[in-house]
């Protein structure tokens, strides 16, 4: 699957960074979380449904209970409750994790609507909301990146036989599954964007299959 997929190339590792992840529960926000953690990050897990958040970051953290050396220790895993249907428990993550953390390094915004952070942004596929981003925060030393990550096949499927008829995914599967990445592949681009250091030098571009996709800033 995933005829055109690219894989994110790094050594980078990110000891004493903090990243946030929306929706990580599964899909591409659990690769992500997974790798990032695998390489020394303290990952906080944002999410509505704690209890399935709590079963994932075990899983996380089970695949690296083999011992490694100790220049690849994995990080931390935390979670915290973020239901981003309500602006009030978006402010309520907000103020925790602004009173627990000295600073967020990474935020990746897997799942839509996006709150401020301190140094580092990313998002998947919302172009016109990091294009307004971008040119509201400007010297504030926060890269901000728009993510396509191409058509993957993850839980989000399951709304598609009750937004558009009954079978519509079973049918889009059919259709589609020459051209759909695995959740491993979908995560390419974002960690790419996370670290790359040649993309740590840009900001407000769009990028697919681990490249700049247009080689000018988000368009008006």
């Amino acid at each position: 699957m995933g005829m055109s997929a690219s894989k994110a190339v790094s050594a980078s590792r990110l000891d004493g960074k903090t990243v946030i992840i929306t929706g990580c529960n599964t899909g591409i926000g659990k690769v992500t979380a997974q790798t990032l953690y695998g390489i020394g990050a303290k990952v906080i897990m944002a999410c509505r449904d704690v209890e399935k958040a709590e079963t994932t970051a075990s899983e996380i953290r089970k695949h690296f209970e083999v011992a490694t050396s100790e220049d690849k220790k994995p990080g931390e895993v935390l979670i915290k409750k973020l239901d981003l249907a309500s602006f009030k428990s978006i402010r309520d993550c907000a103020q925790d994790i602004n009173q627990t953390e000295a600073n967020v390094h990474i935020l990746i915004n897997n799942a839509g609507e996006c709150y401020y952070t301190q140094v580092y942004c990313i998002l998947s596929n919302n172009i016109l909301f990091y294009s307004i981003l971008f040119y509201a925060i400007p010297g504030k030393n926060v890269n901000v990146y728009a993510v396509h990550p191409g058509i993957v096949k993850t839980e989000l499927g399951r709304y598609m036989d009750d937004t558009y008829f009954p079978g519509a995914r079973t049918l889009g599967r059919v259709l589609m599954w020459w051209w759909m990445k695995t959740p491993e592949q979908g995560a390419q681009t974002t960690l790419h964007c996370a670290l790359d250091e040649g993309a740590a030098k840009e900001t407000g571009l769009y990028y697919s299959d681990c490249k700049v996709a247009k080689s000018r800033n988000f368009p008006f």
